[in-house]
């Protein structure tokens, strides 16, 4: 019988720095499978390159291109995930279909995007809403931000923050007792929390990042992916601190620079940091705050007197 050829592939990264493309890169040294990584850099804006346009339409990041696709780019980071281990994983990094742990399996790696993701994003609206407002409307939207911040959400957060806990109380890992790509999908947003949120406190969680961090393939890929904004996370652990994290404003999500969550550790600078203008900053209130103020009215309207007193 002739031997079939053997298919070369080389999956390509387009990857953005500080962001949750990270996880593909981790994904990938874990199955060992050959990749070559498209870097790019943040605008000060915060926002993706517009290079990455020219690659998917949304312009954002993770995307992937395999060579086997001729040409297909494949975005999304779950999509990716899904994809790479169908293709690929050899039943590596997944529970049996099946199995209780698969249930684990997939609600953790849909929450980590669907559900968890939620309120570290509007903590990262809420925190950099005064400092990128006109300056007179500032002690106002300190009052909206800290009033959606104690209602929306703390609340929310916290949540999630105590259920990550129990679950990885009862378990070594998010969806059982063996590591899988759940894991790889749950650490953005337990990353991001530790570093913004307190969860770093939290002791199983505090255990789970430790055993992330120490693992070879997480830590190649941080070498492959360049600037990662909680590689001072993964550092701090190799330095002995497990308290490594800024928790500035703890869970009540008060104080500190603005949240960091897309940007970078250390390298907020006032001086240099966009301040955007009345047109951008009516544009989300009337979308993104307003809508929420009216069951807030009354409370809001005491923030906003004490934040202007």
């Amino acid at each position: 019988m002739a031997r079939q050829p053997r298919i070369w592939v080389m999956i390509t990264v387009h990857h953005l720095e500080h962001s949750r493309s990270q996880r593909i890169l981790w994904l990938l040294e874990e199955l060992g499978l050959p990749y070559e990584v498209k870097r790019y850099r943040r605008l000060p804006s915060l926002l993706a390159p517009p290079e990455l346009r020219a690659v998917h339409p949304l312009g954002k990041s993770p995307l992937i291109e395999d060579s086997t696709l001729a040409g297909r780019v494949i975005a999304e980071t779950g999509a990716i995930i899904d994809y790479l281990l169908t293709s690929y994983g050899n039943g590596r990094l997944a529970p049996r279909a099946g199995t209780t742990d698969r249930l684990g399996y997939t609600y953790w790696m849909y929450a980590a995007e669907g559900s968890a993701m939620t309120p570290l994003l509007l903590k990262l609206i809420t925190d950099e809403l005064p400092t990128r407002s006109p300056w007179l409307v500032r002690p106002v939207a300190a009052g909206i931000a800290r009033a959606l911040r104690q209602a929306l959400v703390t609340p929310n957060l916290t949540a999630h923050i105590q259920l990550w806990e129990d679950t990885l109380g009862q378990m070594p890992w998010f969806a059982g007792e063996a590591f899988t790509a759940a894991d790889i999908m749950m650490s953005f947003p337990v990353e991001a929390a530790a570093d913004r949120a307190g969860a770093a406190s939290m002791p199983h969680i505090k255990a789970w990042l430790d055993t992330i961090h120490r693992r070879p393939a997480y830590r190649r890929a941080l070498e492959r992916g360049g600037p990662y904004i909680y590689s001072n996370l993964f550092q701090s652990r190799l330095d002995g601190n497990h308290d490594a994290g800024r928790q500035g404003g703890g869970q009540d999500g008060g104080g500190g620079k603005p949240d960091e969550l897309f940007h970078g550790g250390n390298s907020w600078d006032e001086n240099t940091a966009p301040v955007y203008g009345p047109t951008p900053c009516l544009k989300t209130y009337k979308t993104l705050i307003l809508p929420r103020l009216y069951p807030l009215r009354r409370r809001v309207g005491a923030d906003i007197y004490h934040g202007c007193a």
